[in-house]
């Protein structure tokens, strides 16, 4: 019992403290990405997770100040991971940050990765694992994530047909490799719905 007291106060502490520690962090990725994020059904990043959504109207920071900025929010989400490595939230927003700021040092396939493995049905994750894995060459081509990756665009195309927006905005903001990847993921199950995003595109 002790131990399950324990382990519940310290999740609510991390997830009070990720709320505010790294919330600069929404203002900080661009803005395909926000938007990827932002098409989700319902509430998304509920509680901790609303960090990620971006917020209309933020003004955008000067590239300088971007790059000091982001570093501490990398630093206390790797911080946050050593106390709490189940959080796949957490893991996916060290992957964007990867992504998009290369000298932060990560791994952004790896990052990916543990996020798909320690929140692989997290429907609110979606949006912006499409995202980073879409616009990201060297996650598409590892063979171990591109099973991942299909399963998303899978459950999006065909099981929740709500989070085709958020697909669509992946596919828009996505590099030529994840192009090419997410149009034969498509075409094999809804040739309709390439034609479609192939015109929104053009």
């Amino acid at each position: 019992m002790a131990q399950a007291v324990w382990i519940l106060s310290a999740d609510r502490y991390l997830r009070n403290r990720v709320s505010g520690s790294l919330a600069l962090s929404s203002r900080l990725l661009p803005e395909k990405t926000s938007k990827a994020i932002s098409t989700a059904p319902g509430n998304l990043w509920t509680e901790s997770r609303s960090m990620f959504v971006a917020q209309g109207g933020a003004e955008t920071a000067a590239a300088s100040n971007q790059q000091e900025s982001i570093f501490p929010s990398a630093t206390n989400a790797a911080a946050i991971l050593r106390h709490s490595p189940s959080r796949g939230d957490v893991w996916l927003l060290l992957a964007a940050i990867s992504k998009h700021y290369k000298s932060a040092g990560y791994n952004t396939a790896a990052l990916l990765m543990m996020s798909y493995y320690t929140a692989p049905n997290d429907l609110d994750l979606i949006p912006l694992r499409l995202s980073v894995a879409l616009g990201t060459e060297d996650v598409v081509m590892n063979p171990e994530l591109r099973d991942l990756i299909k399963r998303d665009v899978n459950l999006a195309v065909m099981r929740r047909p709500i989070l085709r927006p958020a697909l669509t905005a992946a596919y828009q903001a996505a590099s030529p490799k994840g192009k090419i990847f997410a149009e034969t993921a498509i075409s094999k199950l809804d040739p309709n719905y390439l034609d479609d995003i192939r015109a929104r595109h053009q």
